[in-house]
């Protein structure tokens, strides 16, 4: 699913200029934002595999394992997490890209690519915090 959404979102912002974060004016004040929310996000995500072993006495959890599909939920914790770290990375890098002489196919590259990070990443927080508080919230 994060992998749909994520190449969505970067043909999509491919085919509109007004979204090149690149050139355009309101991309620092977003990348801020995106820098200091993604932290938060990855924060509360390595936050939440502390929490692991105390619901492993639930019996959902329980069950998971089992059936095998606990090693899933925790791909999805280290897809959400990696993807995290890997956007603020990129937001980072981005602040002095956008001062560097770039053609436009390069924008265009790279502004998709960050789109595309952008909702991977919120995609897989989203996913994964839904797993999470279900897991938590079972008896």
């Amino acid at each position: 699913m994060p992998w749909l959404a994520a190449i969505s979102a970067g043909i999509a912002a491919s085919q509109f200029a007004s979204l090149n974060i690149v050139s355009a004016s309101w991309a620092d004040n977003l990348l801020d934002k995106i820098i200091a929310a993604m932290s938060i996000f990855t924060a509360y995500l390595l936050t939440a595999i502390t929490v692991l072993p105390a619901i492993e006495d639930k019996v959902v959890v329980r069950k998971l394992k089992q059936w095998g599909y606990f090693s899933i939920f925790v791909t999805y914790l280290r897809q959400a997490v990696w993807s995290g770290g890997v956007l603020i990375l990129f937001s980072l890098a981005l602040v002095p890209l956008r001062s560097a002489k770039m053609i436009p196919l390069e924008q265009l590259l790279v502004s998709s690519a960050w789109w595309a990070l952008l909702v991977f990443s919120v995609v897989s927080i989203y996913r994964v915090s839904k797993l999470l508080f279900k897991f938590i919230l079972a008896e």
